[in-house]
C-alpha cells in the first residue's frame, strides 16, 4: 500500500483554537491510551452527557433532518467509513464497544444529547456502536453539514469539542473496554512501533504482550493467525497481520503523518 492510499483525509472540523487546544489535551489523552496507567473512571451514565437546551437545539435544527427512529436502530458500527452527527430529540440510545465476541455498554444517550466522540473531528472512523434501546426521534447531521456547523456556530462548536475531548478520554482510560488490539511481544521493534502510533494518534486501544498470555495457541487460534503473523491489529473492520503503520492508519481512518511507514 503506498503512502498516498494509506493516508486518510480528516474532514477539517477543528478551528484553530480547537487545534490548539487539542494538542494540549492531547498530553493527557496520550498518557492514558497507553492503557497501563492510572487513569480510570466509571462506566458514564446518560447523566454524565451535556445536555443541549431547546434554544441550542433549535439553532442545530437548519443543518440536519428530523428521522424517527425504533428499538434496535443502527445509527452507526464501529468501523463504518461514514459516520452522521446524531442528537437525540426524544428516546435513548446505547453506545457500546465491540472486543473479541462482547458487546460492552459505556454510555447511554437521552432526550437532548448528541451521539459521537473525538474521532468525529478528527475524521476517524466510530470506534464505539450505537444502537436505539427505545422508539424516538433524532436530528440527523450530515459529516458535511456538520463540518459547517463547526465552523459557525462558535459556542456550540465548542460544547461539542470538549465533550468528544472529554468521552475520548473516557475511552482512553485504562479500564475501558476498547475495540482495537495490538497482539505482539515487547521485544519487537514493529509491535513498539504500531503501539507509538496509537498513543501518538490517540485511538484507544489494547496491548497483549504473547509472552505473557498463559494460553497463546489458543489466542491465536480463536482469532485465526499465527505466530509468524505477529504483531496482528484487531480493528472493528479488519485484523491486520504484520502491518505497517500506515495500514493500521488506512484501517482506522487516522492522518497518517506521524512516522514514516515500516516495512514487513
Amino acid at each position: 500500500m503506498s503512502e498516498q492510499e494509506a493516508t486518510p483525509k480528516a474532514r477539517g472540523s477543528l478551528n484553530e483554537s480547537q487545534r490548539a487546544e487539542l494538542a494540549l489535551f492531547g498530553l493527557d489523552l496520550s498518557a492514558a491510551s497507553r492503557r497501563g496507567g492510572s487513569a480510570s473512571r466509571n462506566r458514564p451514565s446518560a447523566a454524565d452527557w451535556v445536555t443541549l437546551d431547546e434554544t441550542q437545539l433549535s439553532t442545530l435544527a437548519p443543518f440536519g433532518s428530523e428521522r424517527t427512529f425504533e428499538v434496535g436502530d443502527v445509527f452507526f458500527r464501529a468501523g463504518d467509513t461514514s459516520q452522521d452527527f446524531v442528537v437525540v430529540l426524544q428516546g435513548s440510545v446505547n453506545v457500546s464497544v465491540h472486543d473479541d465476541t462482547t458487546d460492552t455498554s459505556v454510555g447511554r444517550h437521552e432526550s437532548g444529547q448528541f451521539l459521537g466522540e473525538l474521532g468525529m473531528l478528527l475524521g476517524q472512523r466510530p470506534l464505539v456502536s450505537a444502537v436505539a434501546t427505545t422508539s424516538g426521534r433524532a436530528l440527523v447531521i450530515s459529516p458535511e453539514s456538520f463540518s459547517q456547523l463547526m465552523h459557525t456556530l462558535v459556542d456550540l462548536s465548542d460544547i461539542i469539542f470538549r465533550e468528544f475531548v472529554a468521552r475520548r478520554a473516557v475511552l482512553t482510560a485504562a479500564s475501558a473496554p476498547t475495540s482495537v488490539r495490538i497482539i505482539g511481544e515487547s521485544g519487537s521493534a514493529l509491535s513498539m512501533a504500531l503501539r507509538a502510533y496509537a498513543v501518538r494518534s490517540q485511538v484507544p486501544h489494547t496491548w497483549v504482550d504473547i509472552t505473557t498470555v498463559s494460553d497463546a495457541a489458543a489466542l491465536l487460534e480463536r482469532i485465526g493467525v499465527a505466530l509468524d503473523d505477529l504483531p496482528v491489529v484487531i480493528t472493528p473492520s479488519d485484523v491486520l497481520r504484520r502491518p505497517t503503520t500506515g495500514q493500521l492508519a488506512a484501517s482506522l481512518g487516522v492522518a497518517h503523518d506521524e512516522m514514516p511507514d515500516l516495512v514487513h
